[in-house]
C-alpha cells in the first residue's frame, strides 16, 4: 500500500499542512521516520499535483503546521 500525503499551502501565509487520506496531520519528522523505515508514500502538492516528497525530505526548514 502506498500512502498518499497531501501538502497544502495556505494562500495568505507561509504555513503549510501535511495530511493523509484520513485527514490526520503529519509532520516532516514523521515522514522522515517513515522514509527511514522504508514505508512507501508520496507527498502530493495540492496546487500542482506534483510529488514533492524529495523536496520536503531534503534537509532544510520545516513547513509550519497550523
Amino acid at each position: 500500500m502506498t500512502w498518499v500525503i497531501t501538502f497544502h499551502r495556505h494562500r495568505y501565509s507561509q504555513r503549510a499542512v501535511l495530511y493523509d487520506e484520513f485527514l490526520q496531520l503529519k509532520s516532516i519528522e514523521h515522514l522522515r521516520a517513515w522514509d527511514a523505515q522504508g514505508v512507501d508514500f508520496v507527498v502530493i502538492d495540492s496546487e500542482t499535483g506534483e510529488d514533492v516528497k524529495q523536496i520536503l525530505l531534503a534537509d532544510g526548514p520545516t513547513p509550519a503546521r497550523s
